[in-house]
């Protein structure tokens, strides 16, 4: 009620707003539980995911990626090379892991522990825990699929309604990003099967059971993890620099041609059906397009 009124008299004054009051936390369940006022307009909501691959880097390019002459210039600015991702993929981007020496599989085994006694618990009851983290596992294995969710029940051995049920509880947490195809009908978009991404491919691993950077580099879902890792590190770039995500898709026709990440800005989608060299020398200066 004070920030109501203190907007007031700014704006029946004439004078600038200012902020008396910030508000934060990283768990928005409890934030919201018992709140009775409708915060609309009032509250901004600001998705957090890991530490990016810039933080770690000390990389100083704030723009969310974009592959044009602009942002690919000035993202080489700060050129830092990474011939051996592996090991950043493996580790995860929990801020405590990246920040620390800490035993990569005992401090997923208790985040995971932990996350089911507090935030899933909160929303839902899910009974079994073994089902639901077998769930997590099964959606793991797949990130960088399309979403199956028939598959994922026979996985688990629940029903193709509680796999849905669950999902939204992973992807309104922040665990999982879906990236939905495009098509030139917005209502169409969000009609079709969407796939799914793993936010942390450090939880990925361990739910799938690949134990080392070495394992994961020579193994058969390599493809898959490095999928993840650059798609996680572009949403980042996106929920960093407090944008949205709706303008990322994936591509895929009746032939099976497929594009992993479609982004449309304004009047363009990129790719682009045309050269440009000037966006084509400063992209050689990027090893992460991220």
């Amino acid at each position: 009620m004070h920030i109501d009124e203190m907007r007031y008299q700014a704006l029946t004054t004439g004078q600038t707003e200012s902020c008396l009051f910030l508000l934060s936390s990283s768990q928005a369940y409890h934030l919201m539980q018992n709140v009775s006022e409708s915060l609309a307009g009032r509250l901004a909501i600001m998705p957090m995911q890991g530490i990016s691959w810039r933080e770690t880097g000390q990389i100083h390019c704030l723009l969310p990626f974009l592959p044009d002459a602009e942002y690919l210039t000035a993202r080489s600015q700060d050129y830092v090379e990474l011939s051996n991702p592996w090991p950043v993929i493996h580790r995860g981007s929990m801020p405590r892991l990246v920040s620390s020496n800490d035993d990569w599989d005992s401090y997923y085994a208790n985040y995971v522990a932990s996350y089911l006694e507090r935030d899933v618990n909160q929303l839902t009851k899910i009974g079994e825990r073994t089902d639901f983290t077998r769930f997590m596992t099964a959606v793991a294995a797949r990130s960088g699929e399309l979403l199956n969710y028939d598959s994922i029940a026979r996985t688990v051995g629940v029903a193709a309604t509680t796999v849905k049920r669950w999902l939204s509880i992973l992807e309104t947490s922040g665990l999982i990003c879906l990236l939905y195809p495009y098509a030139s009908n917005h209502l169409k978009r969000i009609l079709k099967t969407p796939k799914v991404y793993f936010m942390d491919t450090g939880l990925m691993a361990w739910l799938s059971r690949w134990l080392t950077p070495e394992t994961i580099a020579s193994g058969a879902k390599a493809g898959q993890f490095f999928e993840t890792w650059v798609i996680s590190e572009i949403v980042k770039s996106y929920l960093n620099a407090g944008k949205s995500l709706r303008g990322l898709y994936f591509y895929r026709d009746a032939d099976q041609c497929e594009i992993d990440l479609l982004i449309e800005s304004g009047q363009t989608i990129y790719p682009r059906d045309q050269d440009d060299s000037q966006a084509e020398q400063a992209y050689g200066k990027c090893i992460c397009p991220a």
